[in-house]
């Protein structure tokens, strides 16, 4: 973050007219700043659960603030009504935000530092959100090392969002008395136990030094971004830094970047232990930005934000080979980068990449403030689409976020710009005007829900099919489509819009969207390619038809119950799938709709169960069948005794072809075990509820994986609290 030296500004929001931009039109509306306040990064989610991403505006340029942040609510036209404070008056050096007590609602996430100097030390604040975009903060917990940047994750594999932070100490004086980053660094790791309450776990130090160049040492800790980088499950991070050369008056001329591996140290703690040197960031010193999948082949990579004093930087792309190594890219080059964000803004179905910076022109070190879109293309490089001045000469550039603000299934932006002349800052909103390809998806207003638009329901098409939708996802990460459970296609755009192939017959869409924490959400989609067949599973009469699985038939898990119902009076308005009285399934129906049907596999455990299939109608009334069936036993037999999981299968020493047989038991000397779910590569595949309420519980699930390594986890959810966990890296042919 960069500290502008000058006299407390009065601070205004509105918007200012760029030049240039072409497929975005500025959205203007009031809304003014207590004058104690002026910020320079931005974060962006549905604070208030209205399904309208809003804005939470932080990082203070003077000292004077006297306010976290403040919390703009999306009037859903783009617009945003007053600020509203978070509460206290900790200046929030990094914040993140993220399900902390697991209520469905974002909570943010804060560090800010106590102490000067040597004795410099990190506090961070977790604020719980109330439900309606007000926020109760509770108590500080302290860390170690100055807080430059935190990052949220689960580095305990239990479900909750933990948070690390990086920072430094023991920084060195330099010529004239000015205090300069030292090369005492700090990874710590708050451990949160499921309510928003934390505590620090661990605590790791390195030097960030490069020992083969003399220009950086005496590097610290400025930034940390957090990920599964390597697709096993594990949440590493990497770290940016600058560094105070030898022979150099200010700090910042130099950078390193390092990749840090989670690892579990023989009593079962994860730590921050291996520090790997990638390379120096082109003689400047970075931010990284975020994680996300440039490219599209399904790893995590980085952007990293790279600054040299008063000179031009560059924006460069940080490539995961997946195996703790990076390719790192010049994408562009100019002045100070300040903030970033990736979404696909012309709707050609592939990522974009937007960044603002100060401009570098003719040698003037802060020209006006701009605004780059590089437009992503099929190879998974970058373009130079446009460029605009985000105002005018005298003001300098703030962070950046991307997200659909006024609802019309495209991604806008939003920024903040600082104006030295009148000092005030200005919100700037972009909302994006570019048709796309089809025809967007609106997200669906529930948080943690995603939907999909088209194909409709039972639809009968022709290849290939347009596939458009949309998630509403805490934390949002990733949206996958499985066609017949192969993974077809992925983006890290919370709106999806792509052509897919499908060949003749019928077929199962499934859109699942996933969050930081590797929880999975998802909706499914039945249609047919040519000409249908019959009346499928919809019955001749008012009633439930289940096709499948038959009564008295022996499956595997995942079972795939394909049912229709005809409605006797009204209309239908959802249906819903029980097993052993457990409600494991429920789709809503189309308004208006008489008959549905639906075809979802659904985990069950080895042994014999009744599986019930209710239609509700518009009258109040009911529609239901029943089956027997059973699922044949896996090779796993849960232990007898204590609070343990045991994997069966795969086994980590066979290679094995696709799809897997995950077979698992688990024991809890308390209570039952309520379900257990399974994990690949750190993402939430299913999870199975255990209907008889038994001690003892096995499973036995079918998955298709693709070939590779993979991070296996098995979660078993005992019914008094915590959870049992196994884990395996296998092999898939």
């Amino acid at each position: 973050m960069r500290y502008l030296v000058s006299l407390l500004p009065v601070l205004t929001f509105s918007a200012v007219i760029a030049t240039a931009q072409t497929g975005f039109s500025t959205k203007t509306y009031p809304a003014v700043l207590p004058a104690t306040t002026d910020y320079s990064q931005l974060l962006s989610v549905d604070l208030n659960g209205d399904g309208r991403p809003d804005l939470f505006a932080y990082g203070p340029r003077y000292s004077a603030s006297t306010v976290p942040g403040d919390v703009f609510l999306n009037d859903g036209s783009g617009g945003f009504g007053a600020p509203v404070a978070l509460p206290g008056s900790a200046l929030l050096s990094s914040a993140m935000i993220g399900d902390m007590n697991g209520d469905g609602f974002p909570d943010i996430v804060g560090c800010t530092n106590v102490g000067t100097g040597q004795t410099q030390a990190v506090n961070v604040i977790v604020y719980l959100n109330n439900g309606n975009g007000t926020f109760k903060a509770l108590p500080a917990v302290s860390g170690n090392g100055e807080c430059n940047s935190l990052t949220l994750g689960d580095v305990y594999h239990n479900g909750h969002l933990d948070i690390v932070t990086a920072g430094y100490t023991n920084g060195q004086y330099g010529p004239g008395g000015t205090f300069y980053p030292g090369n005492t660094n700090y990874v710590d790791v708050f451990n949160n136990d499921g309510t928003g309450t934390v505590m620090l776990k661990a605590t790791g130090s390195a030097t960030l030094d490069d020992t083969s160049n003399v220009d950086f040492t005496n590097c610290g800790a400025i930034d940390v971004v957090g990920g599964d980088f390597l697709n096993n499950g594990n949440f590493d991070l990497i770290l940016t830094t600058q560094c105070q050369p030898q022979g150099q008056n200010l700090p910042g001329y130099t950078g390193t970047v390092f990749y840090v591996a989670e690892r579990q140290d023989s009593y079962g703690n994860w730590n921050y232990d291996s520090y790997n040197h990638l390379q120096t960031a082109y003689e400047i010193y970075t931010h990284g930005q975020a994680a996300m999948n440039l490219n599209g082949n399904g790893r995590l990579d980085v952007l990293f934000l790279g600054n040299q004093n008063n000179t031009e930087g560059d924006l460069i792309e940080g490539v995961n080979d997946g195996a703790q190594s990076f390719t790192f890219n010049k994408l562009f080059t100019s002045g100070y980068f300040f903030g970033s964000a990736v979404a696909d803004f012309n709707g050609d179905g592939r990522d974009d990449v937007s960044t603002t910076y100060d401009g570098y022109a003719s040698g003037t070190p802060y020209g006006p403030p701009m605004l780059t879109i590089l437009a992503g293309t099929t190879t998974g490089t970058f373009t130079d689409s446009q460029d605009f001045a985000t105002g005018p000469s005298t003001s300098y550039s703030g962070g950046l976020i991307a997200a659909d603000l006024n609802g019309d299934g495209r991604p806008d932006m939003a920024t903040l710009v600082y104006d030295s002349n009148s000092r005030s800052t200005s919100l700037n909103v972009y909302l994006n005007t570019q048709n796309g390809s089809s025809t967007p998806c609106s997200p669906p207003t529930t948080p943690n829900t995603n939907i999909i638009c088209s194909p409709a329901n039972n639809a009968t098409l022709n290849s290939p099919v347009t596939v458009n939708a949309a998630s509403n996802v805490t934390g949002f990460t990733i949206n996958r489509l499985y066609l017949d459970n192969v993974s077809v296609y992925q983006t890290t755009s919370q709106q999806v819009s792509t052509p897919i192939n499908a060949a003749a017959g019928n077929h199962h869409l499934v859109l699942v969207s996933y969050n930081s924490s590797g929880q999975a959400f998802t909706s499914s989609t039945n249609f047919t390619v040519g000409n249908p067949t019959g009346n499928g599973c919809i019955p001749s009469t008012a009633g439930v038809s289940i096709c499948s699985p038959a009564t008295g038939s022996t499956d595997t898990s995942p079972v795939t119950v394909t049912a229709g119902a005809m409605a006797q009076s009204g209309s239908l308005t959802a249906m819903r799938v029980y097993i052993d009285n457990v409600a494991v399934y429920t789709t809503s129906v189309p308004s208006g709709s008489k008959t549905f049907q639906f075809s979802e596999q659904l985990g069950a455990s080895s042994g014999t169960h009744h599986l019930v299939v209710v239609g509700y109608e518009t009258t109040g009334g009911a529609v239901t069948s029943s089956v027997n069936f059973t699922v044949a036993s896996g090779p796993c037999t849960a232990p007898t005794s204590g609070s343990s999981l045991r994997i069966c299968s795969p086994t980590a020493t066979a290679t094995n072809a696709s799809p897997i047989t995950v077979s698992a038991g688990a024991n809890t000397s308390t209570g039952y075990i309520a379900s257990m779910r399974i994990y690949i590569d750190n993402s939430a595949v299913v999870l199975i509820p255990n209907g008889q309420h038994t001690a003892s519980f096995t499973i036995s699930q079918q998955e298709s994986v693709t070939a590779g390594t993979h991070s296996l986890v098995v979660v078993a959810y005992p019914s008094t609290g915590g959870s049992i966990s196994g884990r395996e890296t296998i092999t898939v042919q």
